[in-house]
């Protein structure tokens, strides 16, 4: 595997200068080397993942909006990740790319050039997030000549040198993205290729194509899945992909050429991503958090939705979506984390608003009527992988300016993806009778932690009454089932905080545990026994925040939850 060199920026604390440390990269293949792999040559021993795919539970009676379907599938593409996340150990900086929002994707695509091989540390939390991670083949006009070569049995060598590949470091497929034109017959045999994989590969293993190269080798992207590109999807009752990844230049005709044509050959519709291009200022690209052009795009995806994109509950998609250039959110322009580790507020807000929409709050729609983008979670479902004991998260993200053991503080920056505990599934979900009085927000707090380098802060006015919902969970309490909950107050004496247990027997009158009073300003723990609930199923897990008197800049931080049978 070929050695490059990256930069990763590191920053230096003695004022503002910014210092680049070469680390070795592996993490590319070139296509030469792609025929003679083999894993006791050029390979990384060192990138290879053994943390297996967590089975995850799709519920919605629970989730907040129970309307909405699992039917629609997501795939998350940020561009580059062979600048953002190429290596495999931890790095000595804070401000590296991130994400925390994987229980609204199915499959994180490790989009890079040339023959791009996942991180270790983004396929274990991948993994342990029940997400599947592929890499990214991407060849110019010459080296299809490479992926077509065939051995003296007359098999694509290529087809089964990718299938050892994933299997060596542990990920789950391949992004095909061709986008030079080659000559029918390479085209045609590289087709040939794409079966061999998808017949060849192992059970569970995707095989995704981007809407470029057409089967008589053209590049003409046509928005859409259509009589044009069909082949590269299924061929008669040879399936040649798993996944068919839509260009970013449609409206409502395209749509329905995707739904219409995968009924046509007989693949769900739900096997094409319809893809959306959110980077900014892009010449066609879906918009986020502009007012021009609107957000009706994504309204499309559903049935369901008037010319306004109003109408009622969100509940009958017609595609899939997949999300391109996610790296907005680190080096658009958006925030400056990517050169400024003081703007981690700004980065961890904008993935926020993604998925929460432009309010951060996926609870509530639009509460000012002045909010425009809704946000990922108004129109998806999340899924969990807390469906069995014991269950801890210390809310590391994953990166820090510190280092906690148990509330001891190591000054530090790091960052580890690897190193990700399971956040909350809503990020965030606030409700209250009154948003306007209560400004009582969480968010990642990266000065204090109880273990890792996060912790999750809830700061602002306390009027009277806030509920914030933060897991979605399936955990059945039994007679042995005990809930320890760490946490800090600024001051002994009374939280005015209390776990509120969601239960799937009575999900609209939860279950509330007081926290009680802080003993003392540092970290506690609050340990309750759960035997009294035995036999009943916990669906959400959320903090209330309650007071007679209104307490103006509350902040209760939260270091841990640990769920176990004792």
């Amino acid at each position: 595997m070929k050695k490059l060199a990256i930069l990763i920026l590191l920053i230096a604390f003695s004022g503002n200068k910014i210092i680049a440390q070469t680390v070795e990269n592996k993490l590319q293949l070139e296509f030469s080397e792609l025929n003679s792999w083999t894993s006791s040559g050029s390979s990384l021993p060192g990138n290879v993942s053994k943390m297996p795919l967590a089975t995850r539970t799709k519920t919605l009676a629970s989730q907040l909006n129970p309307s909405q379907s699992f039917d629609m599938k997501i795939s998350y593409a940020p561009d580059g990740m062979d600048t953002w996340g190429a290596w495999y150990i931890e790095q000595n900086t804070f401000n590296t790319f991130n994400f925390t929002n994987w229980q609204y994707v199915d499959i994180f695509i490790w989009f890079a050039g040339k023959i791009s091989v996942p991180s270790k540390l983004w396929i274990d939390t991948a993994h342990k997030n029940g997400v599947k991670i592929i890499g990214t083949v991407f060849p110019n006009d010459k080296e299809m000549n490479i992926l077509i070569q065939k051995d003296i049995k007359g098999k694509f060598v290529a087809a089964q040198k990718l299938i050892e590949i994933a299997k060596y470091y542990g990920f789950d497929g391949w992004f095909f993205n061709v986008e030079s034109s080659v000559s029918p017959s390479v085209a045609s045999e590289f087709t040939k290729m794409l079966a061999q994989l998808e017949t060849t590969k192992p059970d569970g293993m995707e095989i995704h194509w981007y809407d470029a190269m057409t089967p008589n080798g053209e590049i003409s992207y046509q928005n859409a899945l259509n009589n044009a590109n069909a082949l590269l999807l299924q061929n008669g009752k040879i399936r040649v992909s798993d996944a068919f990844f839509t260009n970013y230049w449609w409206g409502s005709d395209q749509i329905t050429s995707s739904v219409t044509t995968a009924g046509n050959i007989k693949r769900s519709p739900f096997d094409v991503y319809t893809g959306a291009d959110v980077w900014p200022k892009r010449t066609g690209a879906q918009a986020l958090f502009t007012k021009s052009p609107d957000y009706t795009w994504i309204t499309q995806l559903f049935n369901n939705y008037g010319p306004a994109g109003n109408a009622g509950p969100v509940n009958s998609p017609k595609t899939s979506l997949g999300l391109f250039a996610m790296n907005l959110t680190y080096n658009s322009g958006l925030t400056n984390f990517n050169t400024d580790p003081d703007d981690y507020t700004n980065f961890y807000k904008t993935e926020s608003r993604i998925f929460s929409g432009d309010d951060n709050n996926v609870a509530v729609t639009d509460p000012n009527g002045t909010h425009i983008w809704k946000g990922i979670g108004y129109y998806v479902p999340v899924r969990t992988v807390i469906n069995k004991l014991p269950f801890k998260t210390n809310f590391n993200v994953g990166q820090g300016k510190i280092v906690a053991t148990n509330g001891n503080v190591v000054a530090k920056n790091w960052s580890d993806m690897g190193k990700q505990d399971i956040l909350p599934s809503w990020q965030w979900a606030v409700s209250s009778t009154d948003l306007n009085t209560n400004t009582l927000r969480p968010s990642y707090h990266f000065d204090d932690a109880y273990d890792g380098g996060s912790s999750i802060q809830f700061a602002g006015n306390l009027a009277d009454d806030v509920t914030v919902k933060l897991f979605q969970t399936k955990l059945t309490a039994t007679p042995k089932t005990k809930f320890s909950l760490t946490y800090k107050y600024p001051a002994a004496g009374n939280t005015n905080a209390r776990l509120a247990l969601y239960f799937s027997d009575n999900l609209t009158k939860p279950v509330y545990l007081n926290i009680g009073a802080a003993p003392d300003p540092a970290w506690n723990t609050t340990t309750f026994d759960l035997s009294s609930y035995a036999g009943r199923e916990i669906a959400v897990i959320a903090l209330n925040f309650h007071t007679g008197k209104a307490v103006n800049n509350y902040i209760f931080s939260l270091g841990q939850f640990y769920i176990y049978n004792n």
